[in-house]
């Protein structure tokens, strides 16, 4: 197993060094490289075991002016540009339904959104319904019906294209908790949501990306899947690291090109 790992490593390493040379010493790709390569496990299963890479993208606004954290907001015609790229070039957007089988679809990739701002209606919403295009929003329990987020009415009118998922109760890391408010920014948006669209809830978004060894203990009672901000990719497995899920953070200035190296 030592020598696979090696010769895994090794030629991951090799291919990081080709990108470089191709993308012409574009160093910000050969960090975000050198960051998967982080998760060497994960990483040593994919080659391995030719597991099924899934990029899984995280927004959070869609609007031409900022809304939120300004750099989180994608201006609504990057938004449109990026995911006619996915419907154009054989992408399979899937659902957390759906990403047990990933290596069933082809090309499979995931487009996510924290937060469930009221612009993911009026903006990402018909974007994503023109391209046919499935999507996730993790939705903040407290926030459903308040100014700027989404309505009940709202969130039931798009179920037909979008999934909507727990970002816990409060919004508030999760590693603040005790285990019995724990529980409950767990358990009560799962049922606020399943009871607004009839549909189950089986993945939670960890506020600001925070987790520790009791999260890790918990979500697995009321949820199959668990993500988080770090970047780097998801490759299809089994145990812990469906907790761990790691995604890619578009940004404001991210532009295309960049986009589809991403991808």
């Amino acid at each position: 197993m030592k020598k696979k790992k090696w010769v895994a490593l090794g030629a991951s390493f090799l291919l990081l060094f080709l990108t470089g040379i191709c993308y012409k010493f574009n160093f910000l790709y050969v960090r975000q490289g050198i960051q998967e390569l982080k998760s060497s496990e994960t990483f040593l299963s994919y080659v391995l075991n030719a597991r099924p890479r899934v990029p899984v993208l995280m927004y959070h606004s869609v609007n031409e002016n900022p809304v939120g954290i300004a750099q989180l907001s994608v201006k609504t015609q990057d938004f449109e540009n990026q995911i006619k790229y996915i419907a154009q070039h054989g992408y399979t957007p899937l659902t957390f339904d759906q990403l047990k089988n990933a290596e069933s679809y082809k090309k499979p990739i995931m487009i996510t959104f924290d937060d469930g701002y009221q612009d993911n209606y009026t903006k990402a919403y018909p974007i994503l319904k023109k391209y046919r295009c499935r999507a996730t929003i993790f939705i903040v329990a407290k926030y459903i019906n308040a100014p700027g987020y989404l309505s009940e009415h709202e969130m039931r009118q798009m179920s037909d294209w979008v999934s909507f998922q727990s970002h816990t109760v409060s919004h508030h890391p999760l590693i603040e908790f005790g285990a019995k408010d724990l529980k409950r920014e767990c358990f009560a948006p799962k049922e606020a949501i399943s009871k607004i669209t009839k549909k189950p809830v089986t993945a939670i978004s960890y506020p600001n990306g925070a987790y520790n060894k009791l999260v890790l203990k918990v979500a697995p009672q009321y949820y199959r899947y668990g993500v988080t901000t770090k970047y780097g990719y998801y490759y299809p497995t089994k145990g812990s690291m469906n907790y761990q899920i790691k995604r890619i953070a578009i940004s404001r200035n991210t532009p295309l090109s960049q986009f589809i190296r991403i991808i």
